[in-house]
């Protein structure tokens, strides 16, 4: 396990490079007009603007014992971890814990209002699904750590993706190293 135990206060187990740059800007108008006899015309705007820019964002854990790389992020931060571990090959091993569903499953299941936009990606749908990015995790060691009852990760989606990721595992002859436990 790490030892964190050198570390002063204010602390931060993260690497130097990691930032969360974010920019939410919001703005609401309301205009009233009475028109007599209690009668009132409205009109409201609401405009949000959000912006975010990140390197390794949610990212904590023991990481491998010998590189010191891996990943482990708990809900957004389990999308953050099986996209960084599918887009960068330095990290070794990782612990997605919940938020692991296919996208189609979350528009079957009509749950789109359960994540925000942190989880999208505009026209992936049009190429590929999850499981798509979820494979090129291999062959390196993952745990996928999901509930049955999670709101927001329908379980067949899950189940979908293991179907999918366990046979590209089975090319490299890591099986074992690609696990998902759906706890009840």
């Amino acid at each position: 396990p790490a030892d964190y135990s050198n570390y002063g206060l204010p602390a931060s187990t993260s690497a130097d490079w990691t930032y969360w740059d974010t920019l939410d800007q919001s703005g609401f108008l309301e205009a009233r007009y009475a028109l007599g006899d209690g009668w009132e015309a409205r009109a409201s705007y609401t405009r949000r603007t959000f912006e975010e820019d990140a390197k390794l964002l949610y990212a904590y854990g023991n990481p491998d014992p010998v590189t010191g790389l891996g990943v482990m992020g708990m809900s957004m931060g389990a999308t953050r971890a099986w996209w960084l571990m599918a887009l960068d090959e330095r990290l070794k091993v990782g612990v997605p814990i919940c938020c692991l569903t296919r996208y189609t499953n979350l528009i079957e299941h009509g749950l789109l209002k359960a994540h925000g936009i942190y989880y999208f990606v505009p026209n992936l749908l049009n190429h590929f699904d999850t499981e798509a990015i979820v494979a090129l995790i291999a062959p390196r060691p993952v745990l996928f750590l999901d509930g049955e009852r999670d709101g927001t990760s329908p379980v067949d989606g899950i189940h979908a993706i293991e179907r999918a990721v366990r046979p590209v595992y089975g090319l490299y002859g890591q099986e074992a190293q690609f696990q998902s436990l759906i706890y009840p």
